[in-house]
C-alpha cells in the first residue's frame, strides 16, 4: 500500500516540476521593451529596415524562427541620424565636411542642409559604401524642424556638388582612347579633313561627358568612334 501511495506522490512531484518549468518558459514569451517607443517589424541593419523572409511568418499563427530578430523598438526621444549608401564611384567622389542640401520626400518646401561626417573606406556585403551625415555642429547632430514630423525610416534626397569647373571643356567619354603610357588621347579633325591623334589631360567624368584639362582647344572637332 505504501508503494502504491509513493508512486502517485512521485508522479505529482514531477508534474509540479514540469508545471514550474512551463510557467518559467511562458514568462519568457512576454516581450517587454526597456522604454516606450515605436514597434517595427523586422530588424534595422545599418540604417535599413529588413523584413525579408520574415514577411511570410509575421502573420497570425505564423511560427517565428529562432535566433533571427523579428521586431525592433525605437525608443521615444532617440536622436535621429541620417545615413546614406552609395556605390563605389560616388564614394570616391565624396569627402568629409562636404556641404550639401536635403529634401524630405513629400515636404520639399522645408529647406534642409547637411554635411558629410564620414565616408566608409570599405563596402558592405551588398557593395555599397556607408555615408554618415551631420550638419557641421560640434555634436554632429542635425537640427530637424518640428514641422517635419520626423520618423525612423524616412527617406531624403541628398545633393552634393563634388566638382565644379565653370570653364570646363568636355568631350564624350567614348572619344577617349587609352595610351600605353597611361595617358589618354582623342582623334580630332584637322583643317584638311583628316584625323589627327592628340594626347589630352583627362579630368573628372559626369555622365557620358569627360572633362579635358589640356591638349584640346574650344571649337576643335573631336571624332567619336561608333
Amino acid at each position: 500500500a505504501r508503494l502504491d501511495l509513493e508512486s502517485p506522490r512521485t508522479a505529482a512531484a514531477r508534474e509540479k516540476q514540469d508545471l514550474a518549468e512551463l510557467e518559467k518558459d511562458a514568462s519568457l514569451m512576454v516581450l517587454k521593451a526597456e522604454s516606450d517607443g515605436i514597434f517595427y517589424h523586422g530588424s534595422l541593419d545599418e540604417g535599413r529596415w529588413s523584413v525579408g523572409e520574415l514577411a511570410k511568418v509575421l502573420t497570425k499563427g505564423g511560427k517565428v524562427p529562432f535566433i533571427k530578430p523579428f521586431a525592433s523598438v525605437v525608443p521615444t526621444g532617440s536622436d535621429m541620424t541620417l545615413i546614406g549608401y552609395v556605390d563605389e564611384p560616388m564614394a570616391r567622389s565624396l569627402a568629409k565636411d562636404l556641404k550639401g542640401s536635403l529634401t524630405a520626400v513629400g515636404r520639399e518646401d522645408i529647406p534642409l542642409t547637411t554635411t558629410i561626417a564620414s565616408v566608409a573606406s570599405f563596402p558592405a556585403t551588398d557593395g555599397k559604401y556607408r555615408v554618415d551625415l551631420g550638419n557641421g555642429a560640434p555634436d554632429g547632430k542635425i537640427k530637424w524642424p518640428a514641422e517635419l514630423n520626423l520618423a525612423t525610416g524616412m527617406y531624403f534626397e541628398c545633393r552634393f556638388v563634388v566638382h565644379q569647373n565653370d570653364n570646363a571643356l568636355t568631350v564624350p567619354v567614348k572619344a577617349l582612347q587609352p595610351v600605353a603610357d597611361g595617358t589618354w588621347s582623342v582623334n580630332v579633325k584637322t583643317a584638311d579633313g583628316k584625323g589627327e591623334t592628340r594626347v589630352v589631360t583627362r579630368g573628372r567624368v559626369s555622365g557620358d561627358r569627360a572633362e579635358i584639362l589640356g591638349g584640346l582647344e574650344n571649337g576643335q572637332v573631336v571624332i567619336v568612334p561608333d
